[in-house]
């Protein structure tokens, strides 16, 4: 799993020419398929036209360097149609507002992770420091982030009782905590919220949760 900011960060090396050939801006995210659609990246000189490179194009996201097969895996956008539509379906996430399903504003988007192989989105990690599974994107849009979280679930039953409910809320991890399949994570230094914990709760992570605090 791969944080966008850590894969913003990353060079651009083609096989075939044996160098760097580009470097990484941006990360686009399909909005039908609520996964990495292409990578916007700086290539050679600047031109007029955003040049993209396919997420399927990509052979490994790694730590230090992104590999493709060919510098000329990477394409101007204008260069057909097919790449324009496809382009078109595309959203960057970072500063979007994330949005409960009954409207209420959850935070904005500070990160995302992504699974390296799939692209598809893992987490959206918030300013205020609170996590929303990638399971939860309803829909994307370049303003807003649809969420199923919503003030029903939010306030829905729960085992805990209010002492131990007062014991985590407020309370900052002091390591990762996360579901078996990876599919919910609260990350290392995340203040715990109401919601959180519910959400925890639900994923069979309060012992975790309690043991991380």
């Amino acid at each position: 799993m791969k944080s966008a900011s850590a894969i913003l960060k990353l060079p651009i090396v083609a096989v075939s020419e044996g160098e760097q050939v580009a470097q990484v801006k941006n990360v686009l995210i399909s909005r039908r398929l609520k996964k990495a659609s292409f990578l916007h990246v700086a290539h050679g000189i600047p031109g007029i036209f955003p040049e993209l490179i396919a997420y399927s194009d990509i052979l490994s996201v790694g730590n230090d360097f992104i590999v493709i097969r060919s510098a000329g895996d990477i394409k101007k956008v204008f260069d057909n149609k097919a790449l324009v539509d496809a382009a078109a379906d595309g959203v960057f996430l970072q500063g979007t507002i994330a949005l409960s399903g009954t409207g209420d504003i959850l935070g904005k988007v500070a990160d995302f992770d992504l699974d390296e192989k799939s692209g598809a989105i893992e987490a959206l990690l918030l300013e205020n420091g609170d996590t929303i599974p990638g399971s939860r994107l309803v829909t994307l849009s370049p303003g807003f982030v649809l969420t199923s979280v919503g003030a029903a679930e939010e306030e829905g039953e729960s085992q805990l009782d209010e002492g131990s409910m007062n014991f985590l809320l407020g309370k900052t991890l002091t390591q990762d905590v996360a579901s078996q399949d990876g599919g919910f994570r609260i990350a290392r230094g995340t203040q715990l919220s109401r919601e959180l914990i519910l959400q925890a709760e639900r994923h069979d992570l309060l012992p975790l949760l309690t043991l991380a605090v």
